[in-house]
């Protein structure tokens, strides 16, 4: 997202924001908090926690930020239980802890812009995890580099690498291994390749193409071989080569037969 539409996206939250401000503040109820969150997309709503997030000085006392709330859910009188010296930035310094004892951290946003083809600075660990979804999509790694403007088999390579750098840390690797090229075709993406080997109007390398496979991958799926839980039509196999009886038979001629002397 660029600058000028950052800008437009927080003025056009700025005032829903104000207004969810106000009604948790004490100028409307449970309802009116809940009809004013229904109205929103999706994307408003994360949008619209960044927004409120910058609202909020991370380095006042968490008693001054809390001070307002002199009732509980039920209406009795309480106290902001966090002592007054600790600020939220502290508090916060508590999550990033958790999230460096569980391994890398991984920034959903910047994952959704990378697949999206945004222009965005991914960790090794949150590419990893943009590639496994993009796996779970049905994109192939060769769409991927197009995607990303990459030179043909960059995130192959780099899956490889990942890979391996995750078994000898005895790590799970959250991208399947899959086939000749490592790949995922979605069900759509299989059924079409059977319907187009099927007509036989079009060679396997050239549908291969069209998908980022190999043409033995294509070959595969068409006669059943894998992704055996689709459906679509089923190409028969090759059989063996004709006898030079047959060959005769298939020209329309007939096969002289040896006579016994």
């Amino acid at each position: 997202m660029e600058a000028e539409e950052r800008g437009d996206l927080v003025q056009r939250l700025l005032p829903i924001a104000g207004h969810l401000t106000t009604l948790v503040h004490g100028d409307g109820g449970q309802r009116d908090i809940h009809q004013a969150i229904a109205r929103l997309t999706s994307d408003d709503r994360d949008n619209l926690l960044v927004v409120l997030a910058g609202l909020v000085n991370p380095d006042v006392p968490m008693s001054a930020l809390l001070g307002w709330l002199t009732f509980d859910e039920h209406g009795n009188p309480v106290k902001p239980e966090v002592a007054t010296d600790t600020t939220l930035r502290g508090l916060a310094e508590e999550v990033w802890d958790e999230a460096a004892a569980e391994g890398d951290f991984v920034d959903e946003a910047a994952v959704q812009q990378y697949l999206a083809g945004k222009p965005v600075t991914v960790t090794d660990a949150e590419r990893v995890a943009a590639i496994a979804e993009a796996f779970r999509r049905g994109i192939t790694y060769l769409q991927l580099d197009e995607l990303r403007r990459l030179p043909k088999n960059s995130t192959s390579k780099f899956v490889s690498l990942a890979r391996k750098a995750a078994e000898e840390r005895g790590e799970e690797f959250p991208i399947p291994q899959h086939g000749n090229a490592a790949v995922a075709l979605s069900e759509e993406q299989v059924l079409e390749i059977r319907r187009r080997a099927a007509t036989r109007k079009e060679t396997d390398e050239a549908i291969s193409l069209s998908f980022g496979v190999t043409r033995k991958s294509i070959s595969a799926i068409a006669v059943g071989d894998t992704y055996r839980q689709f459906g679509g039509p089923i190409r028969p196999k090759k059989t063996s080569r004709p006898t030079a009886k047959q060959r005769v038979e298939f020209a329309g001629g007939t096969p002289v037969t040896a006579r016994a002397s």
